[in-house]
């Protein structure tokens, strides 16, 4: 008997907190002007173009106080897509973020991230996506009219912007994003299509 109450005692005896580890910074491979120059015509499945790479200073960032590189893009025939690289505190995790309504427009408002001291610090590279056309309001449904642009709202702009980050990041960091994760905006989008469309 008095084993088995030394056991249970051990059991229940509370284990050791382990302080948690702080990510290693990696720091770009390349400037945010060569960025701009990135030829991505040939990403399989995604050819892209880079319209624009500028330097966002942390006073100008609404998603935190830290330094990004924001490149912008399109791709075939309305997606057109931001992703924000951090310059100084990127610890190799990608956030893709959603967006309200018919979208129609690039705007970064990822609500589940709210509180979330890595994201504001920086350490997340952070993309969106227009969902697949361009819109006057969350409201507008013109795009419906076009097959191709249903789709591209549907699941492709997501699957594909996602490429097209995940691309842009490895060669402005020298290596892939390790920790990737997709938002759900306007109910159940796009993390839910994408990955009921598109599985892995």
């Amino acid at each position: 008997m008095a084993a088995l109450v030394t056991a249970s005692t051990a059991q229940a005896s509370p284990r050791p907190v382990k302080a948690e580890a702080t990510a290693a910074v990696t720091p770009p491979a390349i400037t945010c002007a060569e960025a701009a120059r990135l030829d991505l015509s040939g990403v399989p499945g995604a050819p892209a173009s880079i319209t624009s790479a500028t330097v966002v200073a942390p006073a100008g960032n609404t998603l935190g106080k830290w330094e990004a590189c924001s490149v912008k893009g399109t791709i075939a025939p309305q997606i057109q897509f931001n992703v924000l690289l951090p310059t100084q505190t990127w610890t190799g995790r990608y956030l893709q973020t959603g967006c309200g309504g018919f979208c129609g427009s690039i705007g970064f408002d990822p609500q589940a991230t709210y509180g979330c001291v890595p994201f504001t610090n920086g350490e997340f590279a952070v993309a969106a996506d227009n969902e697949g056309h361009v819109g006057a309001s969350m409201t507008d449904g013109v795009f419906g009219a076009d097959p191709q642009l249903r789709v591209d709202f549907g699941y492709r702009s997501q699957h594909l912007t996602s490429i097209v980050a995940k691309e842009i990041i490895k060669r402005f960091y020298g290596q892939p994003a390790a920790l990737v994760l997709h938002g759900l905006f306007g109910g159940r989008r796009p993390g839910h299509d994408r990955g009921a469309a598109l599985p892995r």
